[in-house]
């Protein structure tokens, strides 16, 4: 079994709703995984629809749609601060660096082609 597939397998058996979260740390000794892998596998596993939740108190699968809704505005949360700190580095470019340089930064926005290999 595939650690991905033993991941999910684990969480949906033993840690099913916000009360029974299991630390990073603990999903890390119990696979032998650092926890940056393990933070990957669990993004992974929400990206294939896993509904696995988190708090501050560790990861569980969901038992709710509340408790989907909680992780989701949390993760939202994460989203809008690293939003405000890339504009903001795009708007400290607009001025001179502290070399006297200045830098413009022009974004490109494209769709990509699921066809295109």
């Amino acid at each position: 079994m595939d650690v991905l597939t033993a991941i999910r397998e684990h969480l949906a058996q033993f840690h099913v709703g916000e009360a029974n979260a299991i630390h990073c740390r603990e999903l890390q000794n119990i696979f032998c995984l650092d926890g940056r892998t393990v933070r990957r596998k669990i993004n992974r596993l929400r990206q294939e629809g896993v509904p696995i939740c988190s708090n501050q108190h560790g990861y569980y699968y969901a038992d709710t749609q509340a408790e989907i809704n909680e992780t989701v505005n949390r993760l939202n949360a994460i989203v809008m601060k690293i939003t405000n700190a890339r504009t903001g580095l795009l708007y400290s470019c607009e001025a001179p660096c502290g070399n006297g340089l200045g830098v413009r930064l022009t974004l490109e926005l494209f769709e990509e082609d699921p066809n295109a290999e």
